[in-house]
């Protein structure tokens, strides 16, 4: 299970700031017909001054390259996928130099894999299996892991890796290395592929050669295939299976 899991999904505002802001609004309209003006112009005044403030700090962080040092990241999307560029693995403070998690840091939510057709037979979602598996991978029949948001069904072989299958109804934003994605095609529509994953030797940096991620919709559910290739295979090898793989899923 990659690292991903953990921090894909971000805090909404705060419901009571929320509607404490909206009642202010709607109290600062009251009243007569000046004052909505001056209250008018106001809001208008402000509108300005934060438009302005967002261009410019849109600005730093896509014209300075000190901007991207320090926010350590770059943020862009592709194929209706959001994509978090960074020099470092982004939960690195978790772990110690061995690349071992440090339970004393980080709440650790243990759940039990079940067998792959009590979730196909009680989903919590509607998604759509793959027709089509790459040759000599295999399904781990007792590895599932389902949720109100998300599955993992994995297959593997030997001496090649593993594949882990994703429906998941959120759009994730994905933590990558620096210039490690690009858009591909999948069935006629865009799609994401990323290139590599971060190391597990401790060091917290992007590995390009680790796998593949490619990331697809179909019917409104969002897919992804996370291949984790075995010591001394070449991930390439396995590209256009993992593409007729995603293909196959309609």
């Amino acid at each position: 299970m990659n690292d991903e899991f953990l921090f894909t999904c971000r805090p909404s505002v705060n419901q009571a700031f929320s509607e404490g802001l909206y009642q202010r609004l709607i109290q600062s309209q009251k009243g007569g017909t000046m004052e909505k003006h001056i209250n008018n112009q106001r809001h208008l005044n402000w509108k300005l001054i934060l438009a302005a403030f967002s261009i410019a700090i849109v600005g730093i962080f896509t014209l300075s390259p000190k901007a991207r040092v320090f926010a350590g990241k770059v943020i862009d999307e592709i194929a209706g996928f959001f994509v978090e560029e960074r020099t470092e693995h982004p939960l690195a403070e978790y772990f110690d130099d061995d690349g071992v998690l440090d339970v004393s840091k980080a709440t650790v939510v243990f759940m039990t894999p079940v067998p792959v057709e009590s979730i196909l037979d009680n989903r919590s979602f509607e998604f759509s299996m793959p027709e089509y598996i790459p040759e000599g991978f295999t399904l781990f029949e007792k590895s599932a892991i389902q949720t109100d948001s998300w599955v993992s069904i994995r297959y593997n072989k030997s001496h090649v890796g593993e594949i882990h299958f994703m429906p998941e109804l959120v759009t994730p934003e994905l933590s990558i290395g620096v210039a490690s994605s690009e858009e591909i095609i999948i069935n006629d529509a865009p799609a994401l592929l990323i290139r590599g994953d971060w190391a597990r030797d401790g060091s917290h940096t992007w590995n390009p050669d680790a796998g593949f991620t490619i990331c697809w919709s179909v019917n409104g559910v969002n897919y992804r295939l996370i291949f984790d290739r075995a010591t001394g295979f070449n991930p390439d090898d396995l590209l256009p299976e993992l593409i007729k793989m995603a293909e196959s899923v309609h």
